[in-house]
């Protein structure tokens, strides 16, 4: 074990469900309050999205983004444009067409049916 790992597993839990999502939520957090406007834009287009299509995947939102407002990322704050009460997860998940991610899993989300 290097010195780097002693000191990191001496000094902090690497396993912790809270901290870890406590740490998630100030991040998202953090980046949502740098670009407020982005995330508000994107945001908007995902409700117009799923308004049209019943659903959408931040894919589709960034693809919007990107022809409409020439925005090729929004960064970290990426995760932040479904964290609102007008959006709901599907339970459905898609493969991402971003060559960037790398075919990972993005969640399919609609507007909630309580707003």
């Amino acid at each position: 074990m290097s010195e780097t790992q002693g000191v990191l597993f001496s000094t902090e839990q690497v396993y912790d469900e809270v901290e870890s999502q406590a740490r998630k939520d100030a991040g998202m957090l953090q980046a949502e309050e740098n670009q407020p406007t982005l995330v508000q834009i994107a945001r908007q287009i995902a409700i117009e999205l799923c308004q049209k299509n019943g659903t959408t995947t931040a894919d589709e939102v960034g693809q919007v983004l990107w022809r409409d407002h020439g925005i090729d990322s929004l960064g970290p704050a990426a995760g932040s444009v479904f964290r609102d009460k007008r959006f709901e997860f599907t339970g459905r998940r898609v493969r991402s067409k971003r060559v960037s991610n790398h075919a990972r899993e993005l969640k399919v989300w609609m507007l909630s049916l309580d707003t």
